[in-house]
């Protein structure tokens, strides 16, 4: 644990995102980054 934050105070609940290679995209977004899609 990092001794100048203690729990986090701002979370990300739903983010929305517009691209032009989906299948690219969810690769990238699902498989590196590790978001979930909830809903396409």
């Amino acid at each position: 644990m990092s001794k100048y934050h203690k729990d986090p105070s701002i979370y990300i609940n739903e983010i929305e995102l517009k691209v032009l290679e989906i299948n690219r995209s969810k690769e990238f977004y699902t498989s590196i980054m590790g978001f979930k899609i909830l809903k396409e």
